[in-house]
């Protein structure tokens, strides 16, 4: 989209793991934007940020973003662990595709994630990999026509210490249904 003038923006630039952030002083096209780097109030200053694509980040659920949907919507493709703490999550998780961790907070008081009889509860169906990995939840109330708790289709996640429950799906896996899914359970 054409940036407009004052808008913040951050651009990811090469090498993988930099960002750009700045106000924005002229765009005549798309990806063609001149930064202010001394703004006249001061309050964002072009700034280069570094970040290690290895390491990734911390999120927390809900301190960070209400729902986990979002929190993997925000995270990176590629290293991020998302933390989420106790309660019940009414809400359907997809993956996206992201090599990232999803994982509980407390072990001893894993949070639960109530599908609400509509549809599966997880989704990893856009290539995740193993270290794709789902850890510490209790998945219950799922419904689908394949996967009520999870739904895993050509792709090959590492599910871990969770407790699946009470799912149901009218064709095939209530608990989780596995197509080209060599996942690690």
């Amino acid at each position: 989209h054409l940036t407009t003038y004052g808008e913040v923006v951050s651009l990811e630039m090469a090498p993988v793991g930099t960002f750009y952030v700045g106000v924005v002083v002229k765009a005549s096209s798309p990806g063609a934007l001149e930064l202010d780097d001394r703004p006249e109030d001061n309050s964002l200053a072009l700034q280069r940020i570094q970040i290690d694509p290895y390491q990734g980040r911390s999120i927390r659920v809900p301190q960070d973003y209400p729902t986990i949907q979002t929190a993997i919507r925000e995270s990176f493709l590629f290293g991020d662990t998302i933390w989420v703490a106790a309660g019940t999550y009414p809400e359907h998780i997809d993956f996206m595709g992201k090599t990232i961790t999803i994982q509980a907070a407390d072990r001893l008081n894993p949070p639960i994630l109530d599908g609400g009889g509509a549809g599966p509860v997880v989704t990893f169906a856009n290539g995740e990999g193993p270290e794709s990995i789902l850890q510490g939840f209790i998945i219950r109330n799922g419904y689908a026509t394949n996967g009520g708790g999870i739904y895993c289709d050509h792709a090959s996640p590492t599910i871990r210490d969770n407790t699946i429950e009470n799912n149901t799906a009218t064709s095939g896996g209530g608990g989780i249904y596995a197509k080209v899914c060599p996942a690690r359970i």
